[in-house]
């Protein structure tokens, strides 16, 4: 699969198919891939990403644009099993080019293991992500909302 993020186009190879991501979407899939390897999920064979908001391109294609092998949602639902990114709604856009979005980091296996209701949260925080048309996006701040400060 080619990927062509910092333009926002992502393209199937073979299919000829070219999807222009939103620069919301960008922002999303910058913050995605941050937090991928802020938990060490990278490689994982049970990472899903879930969304809280109603994403420009398809979630599949807003999946396939992170550049790991990602499974959705309802893949860990099924188990239930294994990490679970997950963006909030609202997305929110603070500036023309800036947006402003919540990702959380879960772990489904104490579910299964231990009988938990809830799986445990890794991570949690806030992003603020600059993206303009042509260029990479750039974070420019991460601002910890768990674990709390020691």
């Amino acid at each position: 699969m080619l990927l062509l993020l910092s333009s926002g186009v992502i393209s199937a190879a073979g299919t000829g198919e070219t999807t222009k991501l939103t620069n919301r979407d960008r922002a999303v899939v910058f913050a995605v891939v941050e937090e991928l390897k802020a938990a060490h999920l990278e490689g994982k064979p049970d990472v899903c990403v879930g969304f809280g908001y109603k994403p420009s391109a398809s979630e599949s294609r807003i999946r396939s644009a992170i550049g790991y092998a990602v499974h959705s949602k309802e893949w860990c639902n099924k188990g239930p099993r294994g990490f679970e990114i997950s963006v909030h709604a609202p997305i929110k856009q603070i500036a023309p080019d800036t947006f402003e979005l919540e990702v959380q980091t879960g772990d489904l296996y104490p579910i299964v293991r231990e009988g938990a209701h809830f799986g445990t949260e890794l991570r949690s925080g806030f992003y603020t992500v600059r993206c303009k048309d042509s260029g990479t996006p750039e974070l420019v701040r991460y601002v910890p909302s768990y674990p709390p400060d020691k």
